[in-house]
């Protein structure tokens, strides 16, 4: 937070819609969670969750993690941990409804021993549950859904959304696996250890659209002593990755009422994968991969060359076998977009634009390029969203949140209506499938109205 911007009374004198908060942040107490992990699994999976809080490690191996990383204000840091608090105080900070993601749950899903993850899972969604009871109006806590396989996925969806009633969920974004040439991670579209369509099948049915809030760091490129090194972009990173997969794995072509949401990571990857993929797809998605085919090559005009610049050492046999690129191994499917199906551009902008939504923080200038259609790509509008990240260290007054975000508004950068979808309507029209994601809460008229229009 750097120079000051309107109260969030301020901003909402200036705006004729309501304010949702697409990604806060609940900090779970964790004696409380264990009630429930021992009310679950029994005290052999009680003490160990709790004897592991007992032990937290911020440099393991020298991947460093989050310290120092809650809020120092006394209100606010007790606000993260009681949504009774944050309920009362959303008007106050400018927000009518809040999607609140856990911070420790957000591990739970990537628990190796499968019995202990089931049990850890369900206890944290039991937890998320018991606290917005009463406060549903205002407040919703999303399920953690684990994806180590489609089958244990649909299990814990079901118990979330048909036996605790949640509505909004947090998928696992990728899933570390060891394969026959050794680990890898699998992003659940393409050359996946399952099928994971039955689960894509399920949540249109239950009208749930899955979220992503997994970041990278500790893996590749990522694991290094600087926290600061292995978090920027580490969200960005594992969304994109996801996001690729679902589009060039056909999952967006397949399950088109589906929608997906990406959180933490901003929207400026989403300009750039989109811009990325669509360059591609034009040298070499479909049939313009032909136009690449070494067989069109004029084979002795190109040796003639050869021969002409670069003297007889360019005309001997192993040098043209080593330079006209007949044998460079080529798959026998030659189009990497073939599960998508892409015909045209347009088409690839379809599959994208529509299905994917971009959470992003409100001190991050380049949400604007979400709405630059004049420089974006085909047009194209991206589907930003505003997620607060309060009761993380990056929002240091929870207050400032929405000043900051409307500052692109104030600046000329945005307009009221890119900031209205930015706020508000784009979150309704990710959730806006099923009815029952609003019904009852602060916004419910609103987003009955947003949905319609759809």
């Amino acid at each position: 937070m750097t120079d000051p911007h309107r109260t969030p009374a301020e901003v909402r004198a200036q705006l004729d819609h309501p304010v949702i908060d697409a990604d806060g942040h609940l900090l779970e107490v964790r004696p409380l969670v264990g009630e429930f992990v021992r009310e679950l699994g029994g005290a052999r999976y009680a003490d160990k969750f709790m004897d592991s809080s007992n032990d937290r490690k911020f440099h393991v191996s020298g991947k460093s993690f989050a310290w120092w990383g809650t809020p120092r204000d006394a209100r606010d840091r007790a606000t993260a941990f009681v949504p009774a608090l944050l309920h009362e105080r959303l008007p106050e900070l400018g927000f009518d409804y809040a999607i609140v993601y856990g911070t420790q749950g957000l591990g739970t899903a990537r628990t190796s021993d499968p019995d202990e993850r089931n049990v850890l899972v369900r206890a944290y969604n039991t937890y998320y549950r018991e606290l917005i009871r009463g406060l549903e109006d205002r407040l919703t806590i999303p399920a953690i859904i684990p994806m180590q396989s489609p089958e244990e996925a649909i299990e814990i969806l079901d118990h979330a959304v048909l036996e605790l009633g949640l509505t909004t969920t947090m998928f696992t974004a990728h899933v570390p696996r060891t394969g026959r040439d050794g680990p890898y991670f699998d992003f659940f579209a393409i050359e996946s250890a399952f099928d994971y369509d039955p689960l894509w099948k399920r949540c249109v049915e239950l009208g749930v659209a899955p979220t992503f809030h997994t970041g990278s760091q500790g893996i590749g490129l990522r694991a290094t002593s600087n926290y600061m090194f292995n978090h920027v972009g580490s969200f960005s990173d594992a969304n994109q990755a996801t996001a690729k997969a679902l589009l060039m794995g056909g999952v967006t072509r397949r399950f088109p009422e589906l929608s997906f949401g990406f959180l933490e990571g901003g929207v400026a990857w989403g300009v750039t994968l989109l811009a990325d993929l669509l360059a591609r797809w034009e040298k070499r998605g479909g049939k313009n991969i032909e136009g690449l085919d070494p067989k069109q090559l004029d084979v002795e005009a190109f040796f003639a060359l050869l021969a002409t610049y670069g003297g007889e050492r360019y005309a001997r046999d192993d040098v043209r076998e080593a330079t006209h690129g007949m044998h460079d191994g080529a798959p026998a499917e030659l189009d990497d977009f073939w599960r998508a199906e892409i015909n045209s551009p347009e088409d690839l902008v379809d599959l994208f634009v529509p299905r994917f939504y971009f959470g992003c923080e409100a001190d991050d200038t380049t949400n604007a390029w979400a709405f630059d259609a004049a420089r974006n790509p085909h047009g194209a509008r991206l589907n930003a969203m505003l997620g607060s990240d309060v009761g993380h260290w990056d929002v240091p007054v929870m207050a400032d949140v929405l000043g900051e975000a409307y500052s692109l508004v104030e600046t000329g950068v945005i307009s009221p209506a890119d900031f209205r979808a930015f706020s508000c309507d784009n979150v309704v029209r990710l959730y806006g499938a099923n009815a029952k994601t609003f019904e009852g809460t602060a916004v419910a008229d609103y987003a009955r109205t947003v949905v319609a229009s759809v």
